[in-house]
Parts: C-alpha cells; sequence; structure tokens
C-alpha cells in the first residue's frame, strides 16, 4: 500500500512538471509571435562526418534581442548526432530560465513539427551558466532552440558538432530505446550502452 501511495505521489509530480514545462514553452511562443523564426541547417551530407562549429548570433559578443532561432542538425540515416557545448552564458537562472534559453530535444523525427516536438520531447531546458552536458541524440536528427527577450542580453554561447556511427547502439538491440536481449549462443562477450551514451540520458515519459 505504502509503494503505490508513492508511486501516485510520482506520477502527480511528474505530471505537474510536465504540464509546467509545456506551459512556459507554449507562452514564449505565445509572447514571441511577432518574431521571425530563423532556422540554421547542419547536414551531415554537407559538412561530412566530421562536422564542425556553431555559435549564438555574434559569439563571442553579446548575443541580440528578439530571437528565435532554431539550431537543425541532420545525420544520415546510420548516423547520430553528437554536440558539445564549449562556452555558455545566457541571461537567466536555472531551473525556471524565464528571460532567455535554450531547448535541446534528443528525440525527434521531424524538424517541421516544431510545436509538437516543443510539447511532447523536450530534454530539458538551459540558462544562466548551467551549461548543457555532452548530448547524443536518439536519432539521426537533434534540434535545439534559442529563444531571447527584448531586454539585455549575454554573450552566449559556441560548440561543435560531429556524426557518429549508430551502429553500436544497434547490436543486440530488439527494441528502441533501450531493449536488448544478449544470446550466448550467438556471442560470449560484447558490450551495451543506454539509449544516448555517453551523453546526458533521456528523462523517463509519462
Amino acid at each position: 500500500m505504502i509503494m503505490e501511495s508513492s508511486l501516485i505521489v510520482i506520477f502527480m509530480y511528474l505530471m505537474v512538471l510536465k504540464w509546467h514545462v509545456q506551459s512556459q514553452v507554449d507562452s514564449s511562443l505565445t509572447s514571441s509571435s511577432s518574431v521571425e523564426p530563423q532556422y540554421l541547417d547542419f547536414d551531415m551530407a554537407q559538412y561530412g562526418p566530421d562536422g564542425g562549429a556553431f555559435s549564438s548570433p555574434n559569439f563571442p559578443n553579446y548575443y541580440p534581442q528578439d530571437t528565435i532561432l532554431f539550431y537543425q542538425f541532420k545525420a544520415s540515416t546510420d548516423y547520430r548526432v553528437q554536440v558539445e557545448i564549449d562556452f555558455f552564458q545566457v541571461r537567466g537562472v536555472t531551473p525556471q530560465c524565464t528571460h532567455d534559453y535554450l531547448d535541446v530535444f534528443l528525440n525527434v523525427t521531424d524538424f517541421n513539427l516544431v510545436h509538437n516536438i516543443v510539447n511532447d520531447q523536450l530534454l530539458h531546458r538551459y540558462c544562466g551558466r548551467n551549461k548543457p552536458p555532452l548530448l547524443i541524440s536518439l536519432t539521426n536528427l537533434l534540434l535545439m532552440g534559442f529563444f531571447t527577450e527584448d531586454t539585455q542580453t549575454e554573450r552566449g554561447f559556441n560548440g561543435s558538432f560531429r556524426f557518429i556511427s549508430a551502429q553500436p547502439y544497434r547490436n543486440n538491440l530488439i527494441r528502441q530505446p533501450c531493449d536488448y536481449i544478449f544470446n550466448s549462443s550467438i556471442s560470449k562477450r560484447g558490450e551495451f550502452f543506454s539509449s544516448t551514451y555517453p551523453g546526458t540520458y533521456l528523462p523517463v515519459r509519462i
């Protein structure tokens, strides 16, 4: 009985947390409706597996006010995206991030459904000096959204990206993201990973 009660409390907490994040995003999109979103594409077909660098606008100088900028990373089908942030300075205080922030999405399948992606697949919202950890996409796509207000700004961020093979994550994988079967009649030794290792792992979805 105690365990069931604890599970109910945890479930309710996660639902409230999801509603809070969703309402913040919806509010931000509504208040910024007069700002035209911009898109930057980083395609493996153009950059090759070694990738390249990216940054907030004007970096290392202060980024502009009233900005909605989406960073769209696309690997080939048999690859994933790896992103590493080197410097991060965005106006705001975690965990609220009520001013400027960077939203990260690791589990996306389509860049065209931005609103649905924001509601359902947000990994985390970053601001202040809370630099994102190493990021590895679950699919061949990775999306980041940078939102700024019409007030003071900061220096922003810069980082690098590359494209890594998805094959190590598929060995012995039966069902995404982490359903593995290891058969001793096939192999006596091997290795396995959490779904986005060595990057930060995905949260549980309710």
